[in-house]
């Protein structure tokens, strides 16, 4: 497509190198509870964890001073009018681009083609990509109906590019003449390629009726797709109990819940999670587990057709199976390749998986007696972790030592020991940030000087998405001399006598703050902030000259790798070292507790490994050739799967199918997260687990995975960082080899 929308010194750690050795033993904790109180204050990076962990030095560190501009410096973004205004200019800026992009003749107008492509592209997403990010962030209303307007206009305009005749054609022409392709770069040739593709899966290279078919089909896919996300609901939002059937619910809660002498328990969303973990009645449990997957005939019925219209549109464009059309242009290349890799996995994780649930059922023999069944799951899992917390460790306690600004620094730190990056506070205009508890950091390189600039959206508040998420909102991109002066010097890098783009990316997630105002993570929330570091830090070492490959713009089934390998090094000692300390005392986090914590988390691994390898099979199964019967039904396919590849005995009164939403933005392609899991399990164990903070590892992966973004095939990233030669060929046998680095 047109617009392909994207979905952070050296001196200072070893001055630090003392809490390593505490974590080996090497010095008391006493000892390094003096050396805190001597230094806490005056670390390089000090003014780093006092933005996010003291409220009154983030008043006066972000003091408003005289200069006003628009969200992410833009001067247009000042207003929700503002956001209109620069959606006008910027597409008044991309027709006259367009234009010349179809009215090109001569050689030297042609061989220009694929980079006018590109930035026509970069136009699009500078708008597309922001108001996406407001129209889920903002708190004023006036800005999501400006930004919401903004992406129905752009978002029109590049379907209009994308379906266009004359624009496939020209490039077409400009990528069959060798006399033209022999003066490109292999960066520009991969791209030309990437967008004769997208062209093509839009229909542009069909002719007039079936592409008129091809384009009805696509919007009845995107309404029953929409539909599909919408309703997908219980059908009773809510059951009732009497209060005695209900113990082991927070009598509080009950109360709370009570209506004409029933508790009622919703059949969705935390509280009832809560009742499945809590209520001793397995009765209860069991209809509670039943309600909360019902659906309609009619949700059935939309997902059915949702999944019908696919499987048409992938024999339109001369496939046989939906999965088919989607994965020729991933790593994993076919739906043979993703199922070969599934089996395999499963059957050596199956028998672990079901090991593991081995404690749950004899905890259930000695309680009621009788087989787990799905519905027990959650409430021994429970029982199970609670009494293993009371013997081992509080988690509050540990959350002590993970204060966010503390956080933030090990990252920081992280980054200047492997990447040679670091993060640096800077203040913020008025008008730059859309919540005073935003902060920007910029990010400086050792050698480079500022190479991005992250707006960090961290904090709980009223109204906000409780999603964790990277958002970029403007891609490195290298701006050539005779490129029209759209841009100021705050957007524009130097790198080796080249101008770059910038690239801004904002980071939200909902971390709480307690009552004293400090936000204390839980290890969960540590791995998680460490995983969307992972696509920042993307973002930013991504140095490509076309947009259209920068940073995060790469295959589906390789964009989680960064982030995925990312959470590993959060559990690392030597990377705990950097950072883990007690945000009051600075004390070192003693690695036992941690140890302690991660050993019973760990207890049910392979069966959270197994659920996503039988998620993942489902959703190839629903884009299988199966779709193209008269009598296809979704609800069969769960059934049978669960029934030959499930860990409990199957139960037909449920419709989960019918919420799995992921099939709707991920179809065919839910395997990606097991694949990319399984390739940074091969490259910590290669490069990292020995020393995560090593600069050689850190520069080995930098040049042979981050920096390309996806201007480089993916298998050729993999194969270079692991120095394997044979998986460059990214065949059968590669995908299974790749596969069995999962830990089982």
């Amino acid at each position: 497509m047109i617009t392909r929308l994207s979905t952070r010194s050296l001196r200072s750690v070893r001055r630090l190198g003392c809490t390593t050795r505490v974590l080996t033993g090497q010095l008391s904790r006493s000892q390094v509870g003096r050396l805190y109180s001597t230094h806490f204050q005056n670390e390089p990076d000090a003014d780093l964890r006092k933005v996010f962990d003291s409220a009154d030095f983030w008043n006066d560190f972000s003091a408003p001073n005289s200069k006003y501009t628009g969200l992410f410096d833009n001067p247009y973004l000042d207003s929700p009018q503002g956001i209109t205004k620069f959606t006008e200019v910027s597409l008044l800026e991309a027709k006259t681009l367009a234009s010349e992009i179809i009215g090109a003749s001569t050689a030297e107008e042609l061989r220009s083609t694929i980079r006018k492509l590109d930035r026509l592209s970069d136009i699009l997403c500078k708008v597309i990509d922001m108001v996406s990010f407001v129209r889920m962030s903002h708190p004023s209303q006036a800005f999501l109906d400006a930004a919401q307007q903004s992406h129905e206009v752009m978002f029109e305009y590049m379907n209009v590019l994308n379906t266009s005749v004359e624009m496939y054609q020209k490039l077409e022409r400009v990528l069959s003449d060798p006399e033209i392709t022999c003066t490109f770069s292999e960066e520009e040739l991969t791209v030309g390629k990437i967008l004769l593709t997208d062209f093509k899966r839009s229909g542009a290279n069909l002719d007039p009726e079936s592409r008129s078919h091809f384009i009805e089909i696509s919007n009845s896919v995107s309404i029953f797709g929409q539909q599909f996300i919408t309703e997908a609901r219980p059908v009773q939002d809510y059951i009732s109990f009497p209060s005695k059937r209900v113990y082991g619910l927070d009598p509080q809660l009950a109360r709370q819940l009570t209506r004409f002498g029933k508790v009622r328990i919703p059949t969705s969303g935390p509280l009832s999670s809560l009742a499945m973990r809590t209520i001793a009645d397995e009765a209860v449990r069991k209809e509670l587990w039943i309600a909360q997957r019902t659906a309609t005939d009619k949700q059935e019925q939309v997902l059915t057709e949702f999944l019908t219209q696919r499987a048409r549109l992938a024999s339109i464009m001369g496939s046989n199976t939906f999965a088919e059309y989607e994965l020729k242009d991933k790593m994993i290349k076919d739906p043979h390749n993703v199922n070969e890799f599934l089996l395999d996995l499963s059957n050596r994780t199956y028998d672990l998986a079901k090991g593991e649930l081995q404690s749950l059922a004899d905890l259930k023999k000695a309680d009621v007696g009788g087989e787990l069944q799905a519905w027990d799951r959650d409430y021994y899992s429970a029982r199970y972790f609670q009494s293993k917390r009371s013997r081992v460790y509080a988690p509050d306690s540990l959350s002590s030592y993970f204060s966010l600004g503390i956080v933030m620094q090990g990252l920081s730190r992280l980054f200047s020991q492997i990447y040679g990056i670091s993060f640096v506070p800077a203040e913020t205009s008025n008008g730059e940030v859309w919540d005073k508890d935003v902060r920007r950091l910029d990010v400086i390189s050792e050698t480079e000087g500022k190479v991005g600039v992250m707006y960090c959206d961290l904090f709980e508040r009223e109204g906000k998405s409780p999603n964790p998420a990277h958002f970029t909102v403007q891609c490195s991109r290298e701006i050539l001399p005779d490129e029209p002066n759209y841009f100021n010097d705050r957007s524009l890098l130097e790198v080796g006598g080249k101008r770059f783009q910038t690239p801004i990316i904002a980071l939200i997630c909902d971390f709480n703050q307690n009552a004293d105002g400090n936000c204390l993570l839980s290890f969960s929330e540590v791995e998680t902030l460490f995983h969307e570091m992972g696509h920042a830090i993307h973002s930013m070492l991504g140095r490509t000259s076309l947009h259209n490959v920068a940073g995060t713009r790469c295959a589906t089934d390789f964009v989680e790798l960064p982030s995925v390998l990312m959470e590993r090094f959060a559990s690392s000692p030597q990377v705990l070292g950097l950072y883990a300390r007690h945000y009051k005392t600075g004390e070192p986090l003693p690695y036992n507790v941690l140890q302690s914590y991660l050993n019973t988390q760990a207890a049910f691994q392979h069966c959270e490994t197994y659920n996503q390898i039988k998620l993942s099979m489902l959703d190839q199964a629903l884009h299988s050739e199966a779709a193209h019967d008269q009598h296809f039904s979704p609800r069969n396919i769960y059934y049978q799967l669960e029934a030959n590849k499930g860990l409990f005995p199957s139960h037909e009164g449920s419709q989960w199918h019918t919420y799995f939403g992921h099939l709707f933005n991920y179809g065919a392609t839910y395997y990606c997260y097991l694949f990319d899991r399984a390739i940074a399990d091969r490259i910590w164990k290669k490069l990292f687990e020995s020393n995560p903070i090593s600069r050689e590892a850190g520069e080995k992966f930098k040049n042979e995975v981050l920096a390309w973004g996806g201007s480089r095939n993916a298998w050729k990233c993999v194969s270079g960082v692991l120095n394997e030669p044979e998986l460059e060929k990214g065949d059968e046998n590669a995908v299974l080899d790749i596969g069995r680095s999962i830990d089982t």
